[in-house]
Formats: structure tokens, sequence, C-alpha cells
């Protein structure tokens, strides 16, 4: 399972606590992450992060993935740009109970032996939204996409500097 945001103005963190995971089959749930963990979505705007591998998935067929929150929380940056103290968050009230289900398009295999990616794409920018009354107050309304796919390449994540970049080459 891998995480990746796209942008989201106004806010230093997004929080996430993710409980679980499931692969929703034919034959019931199979859970692929057992948590909690907690996440800075956020953090995610410029690349895909692996979250969790699961090595003992049944094979057969899956029509949805069970995404299971239990909290969500905005951070706000003070006037240094800094988060605020935990005390003012923002926990917005999770819909479903925290289970998200995931609708990939169209249904999809788990194969012996084979290795597959699951990219969950979480757009913040586009589940937050003002509550219509006027009150301020705002709602999830999550907006996550979903690809499936084989895993054909290796994500791999580099910390360094680069020097000498030349037009096809970097040191």
């Amino acid at each position: 399972i891998m995480l990746t945001d796209g942008p989201a103005d106004n806010f230093c963190q997004i929080l996430a606590t993710v409980e679980r995971i499931d692969l929703l089959g034919t034959s019931g749930p199979t859970n692929v992450f057992m948590g909690p963990e907690t996440v800075n979505v956020l953090d995610m705007r410029n690349y895909s992060d692996v979250f969790s591998i699961a090595t003992e998935v049944p094979v057969g067929s899956y029509e949805k993935i069970r995404l299971t929150l239990s909290d969500l929380a905005l951070v706000e940056c003070n006037g240094a740009g800094e988060p605020e103290p935990a005390a003012q968050w923002e926990h917005l009230r999770l819909p479903g109970n925290g289970k998200l289900d995931l609708n990939p398009r169209g249904s999809f295999t788990v194969i012996g032996g084979e290795t597959m990616v699951i990219a969950l794409d979480m757009d913040m920018q586009k589940s937050l939204h003002v509550h219509q009354t006027g009150n301020g107050t705002r709602q999830f309304r999550p907006v996550i996409f979903v690809t499936i796919r084989p895993d054909d390449s290796k994500p791999v994540r580099v910390f360094g500097e680069a020097r000498d970049a030349g037009s096809s080459t970097f040191q």
C-alpha cells in the first residue's frame, strides 16, 4: 500500500490516523494493515511513500479497499509558520464511522507469487468543504483515487544534494 497526496492550502499538517486497511472480496475482508498509525498527509505532496507491505494476501478477486480512519486533524500555522498547539487542532467528523470504502476502476485480482502496488492518492484540497450553514465548520468528503498496478518498478527515495547538473546527468 502506498500513500500520496495532492496539495492543500492553509494547513501546516493534516494528520490522518489509519486504524486498518482491508481488501474486500467475495470471500470477505482481507486485512493488509492493522494500526493505528498517524501520518501527515501533507508530507506526501511530492512523492508516494510505502505505507504497508502485506505478504500473506489470499489469491482471489477483490472489488473494494476499505480504509478505516479513527481521526483526521487539521493543523493550522501560526504567524511564524509553525504548527498550532494540539489543543487548537480541528478534528473532523469522519463519514461512515471512519470506514471509507474505495472503489478502484473495476475488480482486481491477486495472483500467487506476484507483487502488486495499491496507491491511495488522497486529494485533501477537494476533500475539505466549508459547511453550507455559514458556521465555518469543515466537512470531510473524501476524494481518494486508487491505482492498482503490478510492481514493475521499485519506488526509491534518495536523500542528498545534487551538484553539477547537466542535460541528462547529475552528481
